[in-house]
């Protein structure tokens, strides 16, 4: 007479990652002889499926987070063996990223600097006004623009986990402006004026002016903003030249423009 009250043993025979973005799972095993299989999916029962020698489960669609499946096989005699285990993490969401410095809106720095964080250790994406540039990869990082033209740019970055999943890019847009007011005089001065001229011009933007009479070392303020006067007083005969330049709002300083006269 044999005597058997020993349950099957029993093995996992699919390689199922710890981690993964795969909201279902395919857990395969076997046994060292025919056995009916018990089957659990976080602690409750599902049913895996017939009997044989070799089982098979594919999990339904799992929210994110930690699950675990059991399996056990039951022989002929109703012997039980140790139940094998298989544990995993679901992870379906992309790094949140979030920037980590103020960008002005409008500089005069041909160079931009931007930097962000991640919430998880990720690949970056970047993109510079539709152009994809390398930006690495961790928790933080940082990018610096090459001499970027006058006019507006934008940055997006975007974070990759070692999963592939990706999360929302941000993005920051600002404007270039790395050029000095430029001022015009109206035609309608006159070649000859009075001993009391009154000299107007515009600016291609709000500027704070400064003017001179023919010396331009020895300028003074003289307004602001897109439209300038200069009121001459007793200026003696001969032929004068009346300087100005505008300086804009981020520090960018006009040339010298001329406006020639005789008194």
């Amino acid at each position: 007479m044999f005597l058997d009250n020993r349950g099957p043993p029993l093995r996992i025979t699919s390689n199922n990652p710890p981690r993964t973005n795969e909201k279902t799972q395919r857990i395969t095993w076997s046994a060292s002889e025919p056995a009916t299989f018990e089957c659990k999916l976080n602690g409750g029962v599902v049913n895996c499926g017939g009997k044989g020698t070799t089982g098979g489960y594919t999990t339904p669609n799992l929210p994110d987070g930690s699950h675990t499946f059991e399996v056990n096989a039951v022989d002929n005699l109703g012997n039980k063996g140790t139940p094998q285990t298989v544990s995993w993490s679901i992870d379906t969401r992309g790094p949140t990223v979030q920037l980590t410095n103020r960008v002005p809106p409008q500089t005069s720095n041909p160079k931009t600097r931007i930097t962000w964080s991640s919430s998880e250790p990720g690949r970056f994406e970047c993109i510079l006004d539709g152009i994809k540039v390398a930006c690495g990869s961790g928790n933080t990082g940082a990018y610096t623009t090459p001499d970027l033209n006058d006019g507006n740019h934008w940055f997006s970055v975007n974070s990759a986990d070692p999963l592939g999943n990706k999360g929302t890019p941000v993005r920051v847009e600002w404007k270039t402006d790395s050029t000095g007011p430029d001022i015009t005089f109206p035609s309608t001065l006159p070649d000859k004026t009075r001993a009391s001229p009154l000299v107007t011009w515009t600016s291609s933007e709000p500027s704070n002016f400064e003017c001179a009479l023919d010396i331009k070392s020895r300028s003074i303020k003289c307004g602001k903003g897109t439209y300038g006067e200069w009121n001459g007083l007793n200026i003696p005969h001969g032929r004068r030249t009346f300087w100005v330049r505008g300086t804009d709002n981020l520090g960018n300083v006009g040339e010298w423009k001329p406006y020639n006269f005789e008194v």
